[in-house]
């Protein structure tokens, strides 16, 4: 089953928004979301949680890593280079 990647940005900013009292416009495509602190380990896992609902997939552990889930834009790149 391919991967539904659309609109997964504001997705995942109405998540970190709705878990965490940001605005927002707080929360840009390129903001730091782990390495600034923004996000923080809790609301990591249950962001995850949220994409992998959202997609309908699966992620293996290996592939989250800071370089693929430090911002909206990482995440999105990392989805949409999973569904080729």
């Amino acid at each position: 089953m391919p991967v539904q990647v659309d609109g997964i940005e504001d997705s995942i900013r109405t998540y970190i928004c709705s878990e965490l009292g940001y605005q927002p416009s707080e929360v840009g495509d390129e903001t730091p979301l782990f390495t600034s602190g923004m996000v923080d380990s809790f609301t990591f896992v249950g962001m995850i949680a949220h994409i992998e609902k959202v997609v309908g997939v699966r992620m293996e552990p290996d592939s989250i890593t800071v370089e693929n889930f430090d911002s909206i834009a990482r995440i999105a790149s990392f989805l949409r280079r999973s569904e080729a």
